[in-house]
């Protein structure tokens, strides 16, 4: 065999290994634990826009799991408390319940009465769901034959990585929305911009913002109370 065929073997063979090694699904669900006790603080940062007017809002948010309780399906489910802060020298105040739960096949968060399925297991790269599986949202996407909130799981190594959305129409609808989650961690990182532009008359196509949000939220610390 020829000196350049070897190399281009070598080669394919090491691509192929690697793109092996991309694509394994991670089995486990320590991407999205719930444990009593533990917390995560972040910063936040908001700007609501409604007429093209904005309004910002910085702020810390502390998410913490509480107990775990039998829920309606039969199985576990855990108290989530939010609390927020304007900065670190404040205390924190409620900011509302939410309720969190896992199997082996995905991890939901109920807001209020609203659930959303976060991750399906196992997590593997292009693994996709509906989001608003469990709900009544829909969504701009299709999923067999229905609307739908198509997340997508772009990365696990290190941490994994759910495109919510990615769609960047500047004309009508701006809709980009990511979550990443940390081993043993959970939620790290969520940021999304939503923005609904003028459809009709003189502001079309000027990108002036009917109603939109753009927001991040940063993991600065963990740990337990």
């Amino acid at each position: 065999m020829r000196t350049g065929s070897i190399l281009f073997l070598v080669i394919f063979l090491w691509m192929s290994a690697c793109d092996e090694v991309e694509r394994t699904p991670v089995l486990a669900d320590e991407y999205f634990p719930l444990v009593t006790g533990q917390f995560i603080i972040y910063n936040v940062d908001s700007t609501r826009i409604l007429q093209n007017v904005e309004t910002k809002f910085t702020y810390q948010l502390r998410v913490s799991t509480g107990k775990a309780f039998a829920n309606g399906e039969g199985n576990t489910s855990y108290v989530i408390q939010r609390e927020k802060r304007t900065d670190a020298s404040k205390p924190w105040t409620p900011s509302g319940t939410w309720t969190a739960r896992k199997s082996t096949k995905e991890a939901v968060i109920s807001e209020g009465t609203t659930s959303y399925v976060k991750l399906k297991f196992p997590l593997a790269i292009g693994s996709t769901w509906d989001g608003n599986a469990l709900n009544t949202k829909g969504g701009n996407e299709q999923c067999d034959d229905r609307e739908c909130d198509r997340y997508e799981i772009t990365e696990t190594s290190p941490d994994v990585i759910v495109t919510q959305s990615n769609d960047p129409d500047e004309v009508l609808r701006k809709d980009i929305r990511v979550e990443t989650y940390r081993k043993d961690i959970g939620l790290i990182y969520k940021a999304s911009t939503v923005l609904e532009y003028c459809d009709s008359g003189d502001c079309f196509g000027t990108q002036f913002v009917k109603n939109g949000l753009v927001y991040k939220q940063e993991m600065v610390e963990s740990g337990s109370l």
